[in-house]
């Protein structure tokens, strides 16, 4: 990241438009620009990356070996800014904020305080604060609001999150040269999972083993009271879960608050009359094993405790498969806070999903703090992670892509 920290998004499109074009200016022509501040965005990749990029010859650019390289990863930056409904390619204030400026946001979305950043990131706290202010210019929002605590993100800074973080973790790739894994080796991985994110995750990882020239042999398993004794016993190589690891040796790193539950049942269920967290109440709950709240405990059966009444819950299961067939046979429901498991379950012929209301996930969440999904790592004894890093990245990209 330290290479192309002080870049910033526009320089990165400039770097796309000449290694398509391998023409000064036929790129500066496409992004309305002169040939002389194409010159001037090369030149600043140029010193960050200490590599030509593009070598001038009389019929135009060649490329250089570093610059194959990038092209695939930057390229996915841009069409990550393309895809998302908030066209980050269009506005020009963000495309002249540095990548550094994304890191300090994401780094104080996860909790992080400014001064702990300050010297974190070795800069001035006054630094910092600068960077915030920029952001808050270009998004028109406070982002981060001081309260007893620490700085907690409004409802702009959760939209915008898990795009930047993904941005960033492309511009970490891009300047990886030292993965662990190098190109031809084959490598076997055990993964620990939360069962509401374990769907895609096989198909995730060996897609990106194949990007690394990687020969990838998986083995998958649920979450559970044991995950953290097999991650530091070096059984598992990573895990993904519902809570933080309080022990030493292992990172726990928070990768995205849950900010919404769904309702999933039978399309015929008399619920969908009225979807009230009161009329809820009224149907049997189907439990995962593994929830996002203490003790696996249900904030709707916490709710209906509050209101003096009692919500049955018809059974806990180990999967969504099996929720499916119970909810498509009874008069069951769930409560389900990751997208990609909304969707694995709306595959199932007869079931139907609905988002929650805001007013709604608050009056039944009341007396919980907001859930989060974190990714563990084993350190070694110098506080060094041994995972490669091309898989950290991959999997907190899946628990990001999976919750929008």
């Amino acid at each position: 990241m330290k290479k192309l920290r002080h870049c910033t998004l526009f320089q990165l499109t400039i770097f796309i438009e000449v290694y398509e074009r391998l023409n000064a200016k036929e790129a500066a022509h496409a992004l309305a620009i002169t040939p002389a501040a194409i010159s001037r965005g090369l030149n600043t990749l140029r010193d960050a990356l200490g590599d030509p990029l593009f070598i001038r010859r009389q019929t135009g650019f060649e490329r250089s070996q570093v610059a194959e390289r990038l092209y695939p990863v930057i390229k996915r930056m841009q069409q990550l800014c393309e895809d998302t409904p908030y066209r980050l390619n269009r506005s020009a204030a963000i495309q002249k904020l540095s990548l550094f400026t994304l890191e300090i946001f994401c780094h104080l979305y996860n909790g992080t305080g400014i001064a702990q950043l300050a010297e974190q990131l070795d800069i001035t706290l006054s630094k910092v604060n600068r960077n915030l202010k920029s952001l808050r210019l270009v998004f028109e929002d406070p982002l981060l609001i001081r309260q007893p605590g620490g700085m907690h993100p409004t409802e702009v800074a959760h939209d915008f999150y898990p795009l930047l973080r993904q941005l960033i973790m492309l511009c970490e790739e891009a300047c990886d040269t030292g993965d662990a894994l190098q190109d031809g080796h084959s490598v076997s991985l055990s993964i620990t999972t939360v069962p509401q994110l374990a769907m895609s995750l096989p198909l995730t990882l060996q897609r990106a083993a194949k990007r690394h020239q990687t020969s990838l042999t998986l083995k998958m398993d649920y979450w559970n009271r044991d995950s953290i004794n097999r991650l530091s016993g070096n059984e598992v190589d990573a895990v993904i879960a519902f809570e933080p690891a309080n022990r030493e040796g292992i990172l726990s790193k928070k990768i995205i608050q849950i900010r919404s539950g769904y309702l999933v049942a039978r399309e015929d269920h008399p619920v969908w009359e009225e979807p009230s967290p009161d009329q809820l109440l009224r149907y049997p709950l189907v439990k995962l094993a593994s929830l996002p709240f203490p003790d696996n405990q249900s904030p709707l059966a916490c709710y209906a405790r509050s209101k003096g009444t009692y919500l049955e819950e018809m059974a806990t299961v180990p999967d969504l498969g099996c929720a499916a067939q119970l909810l498509l046979n009874s008069q069951g429901f769930i409560i389900v806070g990751i997208r990609s498991a909304v969707d694995y379950l709306k595959q199932f012929k007869g079931l139907k999903a609905q988002k929650m209301g805001y007013q709604q996930d608050k009056q039944v969440l009341d007396h919980f703090s907001p859930p989060s999904t974190y990714l563990w790592l084993k350190q070694d004894a110098q506080g060094r992670l041994a995972t490669p890093s091309w898989l950290q990245r991959c999997l907190e990209n899946y628990v990001l892509e999976s919750h929008q």
